[in-house]
């Protein structure tokens, strides 16, 4: 039985991965507190609730594009 390991191309393809993920982290932990501190605790609700309803929908089709693109072995923007 034969495993395919997944790796990064690249090392800088890594780096930037990581640090625009940590970036999103933050933006997204740091905003709801910050709203609260600075009396904007009512934006928090459609904060959360546009979150749930663009937020995930828009993950789950990047997802699926990403999916589909390897699937037809194709690049992402040939798939539309």
């Amino acid at each position: 039985m034969s495993t395919n390991k997944e790796a990064w191309g690249t090392r800088v393809g890594l780096i930037l991965a990581m640090a625009g993920n940590a970036v999103g982290l933050g933006n997204f932990l740091r905003f709801p507190v910050q709203a609260v501190q600075n009396g904007g605790g009512a934006f928090i609700i459609p904060y959360f609730v546009y979150f749930l309803l663009m937020g995930i929908p828009l993950l789950l089709i990047e997802w699926s594009t990403d999916d589909l693109a390897e699937n037809l072995a194709t690049t992402v923007p040939l798939t539309f």
